[in-house]
């Protein structure tokens, strides 16, 4: 698909988008990795660090001609990705079960000359709109890229954080969107490296999560329909962007859309990191009480009920009345 330059913004459609209020910044300098843990993570706020990654060598030097030759040899970029992105991506679209459209990308991945490296990018390089996924740090022959990253102020074990789903992973792109969902496992410090993305967020009350689930099991918020549902207009999103060497704190639950800034090359890397049980199994949490009910269904699950009903009755302990980490 051939991208341009007028193509519309469709986060610019969602409800409010110019009222939109901003997430909180702060300089990188001027957050450690206590006050971080504290004021962000163990409250589930999301926070933007200015400049946080710009002494990367990643953000200076990942142009597509270095990338071409530092990938040459990877074979099959998509083994261990989520897939190649050539449409608006509905992540929790599937009417017989939840994530249905996103997984069908895996089994659909490139194979064979469409999956090596150069394959794709040429496609980049040409114009084309398309995104490779997720594609994790620890792919046969992208590991030589690790060492043009780093740690930042705020969290200096970046690259080695322990997560439930994911390693460390990167998204190459031209044009795209991801229409809104939530990360219901993994907190997420998402970097960018090269372009611009936007995002849209919203909060975790319970409102919000009954609105955007309905809504996104049958339709992408870039169709008529979906807009069509008059709740959305009770919706207040958050709107950030992000450039070269910022980063944002994405925590567990919070709704959220994202759209490239513009129709450039861009590369962006999220570092997943487990949530905290004692908030991701709340049951205050409209979404942990989905989780709880996930695992439950699903058999190789089961055993984990013991620590997430666990993890729910240590958030209520700590906080049995007005909890700092939920949006009401």
């Amino acid at each position: 698909m051939r991208l341009s330059s007028n193509t519309p913004s469709i986060l610019a459609r969602f409800p409010h988008f110019d009222d939109a209020k901003p997430v909180a910044e702060i300089e990188a300098n001027q957050l450690d990795p206590e006050t971080f843990q504290r004021e962000y993570v163990r409250l589930n706020r999301p926070i933007v660090v200015r400049g946080a990654a710009k002494h990367w060598v990643a953000c200076s030097e990942w142009g597509l001609p270095r990338l071409q030759r530092r990938l040459s040899r990877v074979t099959d970029l998509f083994s261990r990705s989520q897939g190649l992105v050539e449409s608006p991506l509905r992540e929790y679209a599937g009417r017989r079960k939840v994530g249905e459209e996103r997984d069908k990308l895996y089994r659909q991945r490139p194979r064979g000359k469409a999956a090596h490296a150069l394959s794709f990018l040429e496609r980049l390089d040409r114009g084309d709109e398309c995104t490779a996924y997720g594609v994790s740090l620890t792919t046969r022959g992208i590991e030589p890229l690790r060492k043009d990253l780093g740690p930042v102020d705020f969290e200096p074990n970046l690259l080695n954080l322990k997560s439930f789903l994911y390693d460390a992973r990167m998204f190459l792109y031209r044009g795209g969107y991801t229409d809104w969902h939530f990360h219901y496992a993994d907190e997420t410090i998402t970097v960018q490296i090269r372009g611009t993305k936007d995002f849209l967020l919203l909060p975790t009350d319970r409102a919000t999560f009954d609105t955007l689930w309905k809504t996104c099991k049958s339709y992408g918020f870039w169709e008529d329909a979906a807009l069509e549902n008059t709740e959305l207009q009770s919706l207040m999103p958050y709107r950030l962007r992000l450039y070269p060497g910022d980063a944002v704190y994405l925590p567990v639950f919070w709704w959220h859309a994202v759209q490239p800034g513009n129709q450039d090359f861009g590369v962006t890397i999220a570092f997943p990191f487990a949530a905290s049980y004692a908030v991701q199994f709340d049951p205050r949490f409209k979404a942990a009480r989905w989780n709880i009910a996930q695992a439950w269904r699903k058999r190789r699950y089961r055993r984990l009920l013991p620590a997430l009903l666990l993890g729910g009755c240590v958030a209520l302990f700590r906080h049995p009345f007005a909890p700092p980490h939920i949006n009401t």
